[in-house]
């Protein structure tokens, strides 16, 4: 065919003649540059536009782009350590769900929500997101609670998290600037080496911690799942006199006796009314290890009087000669 011509007759649909469509795809196909590049056709027989062929945003996605609140929503943060030395920001986010569909599930009602998050940095460039369909249960108060996990370095981000209901299409947005800390810091020992700076991770107030028999990457605290068990936080640390509590914490890079390798450490966790006054206080933990995890309760709080609280831990590195403080707040209503 190299040098000559043809001339194709085309009927008004812009057709060729029976037969003729496979020698033109040949000579169309030596006129590619790009053999990788998938060249779609539509039902039309058109080709599609590359713009039609780009992903499309999700429906969370596109409500960062256009922040809307058709129902209150709040953000609460925690931090722990992972095991590559970076930090996780578990997040959780509480919605009201009057204005949402409804289901039910196991005789609870709930809602079935799409949850994303993401963490901007002072740079302006995005640093994590995630986003997850999941159905929590609303609570006796008409709310929703659903959690996320980020991980960040170190540093100050504007944290957003937003909630797009699935089957009812309302959505809303929350935001919050958040400092994340730095679980890897080292300092310079007596003898001139270096050394991990003992740190403790934030106390997660909760209802209880769930063994689990496998990880449920559906579940609404999924992001709360740490090994074999999942924690049940409380938002705000927010409870009634009925409930009963458990305070979870984890301890990282006490120091190690040389000759032993040993930590010789001590948790204290002490309840405070309004923040000042001792009202209970949990028998002293030992730490013998460099990383810890433990946790303290359940806790009946019938004997409680309804009020603020601050829920206080105290860790003594004795090696390191240091104390570490980590508080978090507890409300108690009638």
């Amino acid at each position: 065919f190299q040098g000559g011509k043809a001339v194709i007759a085309f009927d008004p649909e812009c057709r060729a003649p029976a037969g003729f469509s496979e020698q033109l795809n040949r000579i169309a196909a030596a006129k590619v540059l790009q053999p990788n590049i998938d060249y779609r056709v539509g039902k039309d027989g058109h080709l599609t536009k590359l713009a039609d062929l780009l992903p499309r945003d999700t429906a969370a996605r596109a409500l960062f782009k256009q922040p809307r609140q058709d129902f209150a929503t709040a953000l609460q943060v925690s931090f722990l350590k992972v095991a590559d030395g970076g930090t996780a920001l578990l997040g959780l986010l509480r919605g009201e769900a009057g204005a949402l569909a409804t289901g039910q599930s196991g005789g609870a009602k709930t809602v079935t929500v799409s949850v994303a998050a993401s963490a901007v940095a002072e740079d302006g460039k995005e640093a994590g997101w995630t986003e997850q369909t999941t159905t929590p249960v609303v609570g006796a108060d008409g709310s929703f609670l659903a959690a996320f996990k980020l991980g960040l370095k170190a540093g100050k981000y504007t944290l957003k998290a937003g909630a797009v209901d699935v089957k009812g299409g309302k959505a809303s947005l929350a935001s919050a600037s958040v400092e994340v800390p730095d679980f890897s810091k080292m300092e310079t020992a007596p003898d001139g080496t270096s050394v991990k700076v003992a740190t403790v991770g934030s106390i997660f107030v909760v209802r209880g911690i769930e063994e689990m028999t496998a990880p449920d990457p559906q579940h609404p605290f999924a992001a709360f799942e740490l090994g074999k068990v999942r924690l049940v936080p409380v938002f705000g640390g927010t409870v009634h006199k009925a409930d009963q509590v458990e305070f979870f914490y984890q301890v990282y890079d006490l120091r190690l006796n040389p000759l032993t390798g040993k930590a010789d450490a001590v948790a204290v966790m002490t309840i405070l009314k309004d923040g000042k006054t001792p009202v209970a206080k949990a028998p002293a933990n030992p730490i013998e290890t460099e990383f810890a995890g433990s946790s303290v309760g359940p806790l009946p709080l019938t004997a409680y009087e309804p009020g603020k609280y601050v829920v206080q831990l105290k860790v003594t590195d004795r090696l390191a000669k240091k104390e570490l403080v980590q508080e978090a707040p507890l409300e108690i209503l009638p």
